[in-house]
């Protein structure tokens, strides 16, 4: 497929990393001649340079037989305009806009034929439906979650007093009373797909999929929504304000519930003035967690969430809040690169935001074939959901008949609202959903045993 993306910034750029590995035709379009030298450089893709005509850089990157057009420069006016235009130069195009505002989202959903636009992503609001499914299913191990009821996929850094250390796969099974799958360990930089015999060792990051019941066995807690009753948000940005009213709006109300039991905090007097306006029933205060005076004010608190505008801030913030009592935190990031770094960190859960809104790009791209991707780590390894459609080439084969590639396992396997660990006589047919997880490569090699052409 033919794809163009204007604005070639962090979402950008990766966005058309991925879709150039995935053996897509890709177009970029800049106004920084810089950036297009260096994307051309690292990406086999063309490159346009916008000198100021919007118009004519999209005509020139070939609109008229593309098959998807991503506006994402750093201008929400501009991104909803190009893609009207685009829209209009080849009527069959899906256009896809990236905004920073948030009144834009629910406009363009009562308008969208008026403004020619499909979807309109908002990073910040991806990141922030993560958190709070996150939270609200059990955060413990940067969970993947799926649709299906209660099962999910969680991450554990393997401490030096593990009764896993030194146990192959095999052995820490046949020791354990619960079911699981030990489905990727991440050690010193490299991705294995574990076999029985693969060994567990100290520092080992190692990602488990199971139920919630036998996770919470795994991880020896038992976190759900109704456990977290007090939340402390630092940080009265757009992503803070939405994770605070869904959480308010969703979360059961007990008895004594009070405007303090939602709490979000801020340093700077502008945001926290825009927090009362915004959240009127909950509590607002202008503070730092790190330089308060009284840190058992903050105890008593069963979750923080840091979502400053300040990455590091948020990764210190929630390693800090651990140490005066905090039960549970959980960070907002830009960087999926942080995503390695945090995984060895005593924080419960870490959202990208950059993660977030790629992952929902490829959804779009590929949502024929592909029902959910779902980065891990710094995005090198995926979970996909493939959809085994009437073209399928896997439609009714069984497992054992297929090649799958060695750097993939299958996780599960979904049909009617039932999931199935599936074994080697298991037959495929149409309509069933396949997870599997492995390395970008490898997932790349595995589309092509599904489908001919994505």
């Amino acid at each position: 497929m033919k794809i163009i993306i204007m604005g070639v910034g962090q979402s950008g750029y990766e966005l058309a990393k991925r879709v150039v590995d995935d053996g897509h035709d890709v177009v970029v379009i800049d106004k920084d001649i810089r950036v297009l030298k260096s994307t051309g450089n690292k990406l086999d893709c063309i490159t346009i340079l916008n000198d100021g005509d919007n118009f004519e850089a999209i005509k020139n990157a070939g609109v008229y037989d593309a098959h998807f057009f991503f506006a994402l420069t750093s201008y929400d006016e501009v991104n909803l305009i190009v893609c009207r235009f685009a829209k209009n130069e080849n009527p069959n195009l899906q256009t896809i806009a990236g905004v920073k505002d948030y009144s834009y989202s629910s406009l363009i959903e009562t308008q969208k034929e008026l403004f020619g636009i499909d979807y309109i992503i908002n990073a910040q609001m991806e990141a922030a439906k993560n958190a709070v499914k996150s939270i609200k299913t059990g955060i413990i191990g940067n969970p993947v979650l799926f649709d299906i009821e209660g099962f999910a996929l969680r991450e554990i850094a393997i401490p030096h007093n593990s009764y896993m250390c030194d146990k192959t796969i095999k052995e820490i099974r046949a020791a354990s009373d619960t079911e699981f799958i030990m489905a990727l360990i991440y050690r010193s930089k490299e991705y294995i797909i574990p076999t029985g015999d693969t060994r567990v060792r100290e520092a080992d990051i190692v990602y488990f999929f199971a139920h919630k019941e036998s996770l919470d066995k795994i991880f020896l807690t038992d976190t759900t929504a109704k456990d977290i009753k007090r939340i402390l948000i630092h940080g009265a940005t757009d992503i803070g304000i939405h994770i605070a009213k869904e959480l308010y709006e969703s979360m059961p109300k007990h008895i004594f519930f009070t405007s303090k039991d939602i709490v979000v905090m801020d340093d700077n007097h502008k945001n926290c003035t825009t927090s009362v306006e915004k959240l009127p029933k909950l509590f607002t205060v202008q503070d730092n967690i790190i330089d308060h005076d009284s840190k058992s004010n903050f105890a008593s608190y069963d979750i923080f969430i840091a979502v400053t505008n300040n990455q590091e801030f948020n990764l210190v913030s929630a390693l800090y809040a651990k140490t005066i009592g905090i039960k549970y935190s959980l960070a907002v990031i830009q960087k999926s690169a942080y995503m390695q770094m945090a995984s060895s960190l005593d924080i419960d859960s870490t959202i990208s935001i950059l993660n977030s809104s790629v992952d929902r790009f490829i959804r779009i791209i590929n949502s024929k074939h592909i029902k959910g991707v779902y980065s891990i780590l710094s995005g090198e390894v995926e979970v996909v959901e493939f959809s085994i459609v009437e073209s399928s080439k896997l439609k009714n084969k069984l497992i054992k008949d297929i090649k799958f590639p060695d750097a993939v396992l299958i996780l599960f396997i979904t049909r009617d609202k039932n999931i199935f660990i599936p074994s080697g006589n298991f037959e495929f047919l149409e309509d069933d959903v396949l997870a599997c997880i492995g390395t970008r490569d490898s997932i790349k090699t595995l589309q092509g045993l599904f489908y001919d052409k994505l």
